[in-house]
């Protein structure tokens, strides 16, 4: 028998981890991938350096996908 996913559960889930972030790199992490910002736009926005915008980006992306692989792991015991 094949598991579905609850997509509506993940994201929810997702959002959740999400709001956990530290404030600074939450802002960066939602101007990037849910405006669609470039580094340099996010940088100018809040006062950061283009390279930390980058280093939270890479943070926020392994805090997500180490978070979501327990979720992961629910839906494949």
């Amino acid at each position: 028998m094949e598991r579905s996913i609850d997509y509506k559960s993940l994201i929810d889930s997702l959002e959740k981890i999400i709001e956990k972030l530290p404030e600074k790199q939450k802002t960066v992490f939602i101007k990037s991938r849910y405006e669609g910002k470039s580094t340099k736009e996010i940088a100018e926005d809040v006062g950061l350096s283009p390279g930390t915008v980058d280093n939270y980006i890479s943070a926020s992306i392994n805090f997500i996908k180490s978070r979501l692989k327990f979720i992961a792991d629910d839906f494949n015991p």
